[in-house]
């Protein structure tokens, strides 16, 4: 039987790897280098990694306080809702990146990549 510390070390090994998947890093990058300054970009990684560390941390509370269960279906529709989530935000990303390589052109620059 595991020991309560192998759990949360595992726990904490498999939450570093997700907060080290490419969306997670994209989209920090793309926040963060709006703002002026390593404190600030840092603050923003640091707020972002709090935000997400309450919610799971809300969450893992009530399914243990209030013993839930989440079935197979609801686990399912959360990764598709995830899942579109993502596949929006690089959608967006794409029009973006398109709508600006368009300006570049339009304004005689040529791509710059």
């Amino acid at each position: 039987m595991l020991s309560t510390w192998s759990i949360l070390a595992l726990g904490f090994t498999l939450g570093l790897k997700h907060a080290l998947d490419a969306d997670h890093l994209a989209a920090v990058t793309a926040i963060a280098s709006e703002r002026k300054g390593v404190l600030r970009a840092s603050l923003v990684g640091a707020l972002w990694g709090a935000g997400h560390t309450v919610a799971l941390l809300a969450a893992g509370v009530a399914v243990i306080v209030l013993h839930l269960e989440i079935s197979a279906r609801v686990a399912a529709g959360l990764e598709f809702a995830v899942a579109l989530a993502v596949r929006t935000l690089a959608a967006l990303f794409t029009l973006g990146l398109g709508l600006l390589m368009a300006y570049e052109l339009g304004r005689g620059h040529g791509l710059r990549l």
